[in-house]
């Protein structure tokens, strides 16, 4: 089973490494991708206020001040 082209071993480069990471590619690679619908909210006449990645930017803002003080 280990010779089969759907399974690669992997071993890490640091020099203490004593063992390797056997990966079987026929299964999934873990969780599934999730994805957030909003056209409910959308339909409701919600409109977010900000991008993803700006909300993301302010909360670690926020939480590195609140750490602060």
């Amino acid at each position: 089973m280990q010779n089969s082209p759907d399974f690669y071993v992997s071993s890490c480069c640091a020099p203490e490494t004593i063992g390797s990471i056997l990966n079987d590619l026929s299964k999934s690679d873990g969780t599934p991708r999730k994805l957030l619908d909003v056209s409910k909210l959308s339909g409701m006449g919600w409109k977010a206020r900000m991008g993803l990645g700006d909300g993301i930017d302010k909360a670690y803002e926020y939480a590195r001040q609140l750490l602060e003080n």
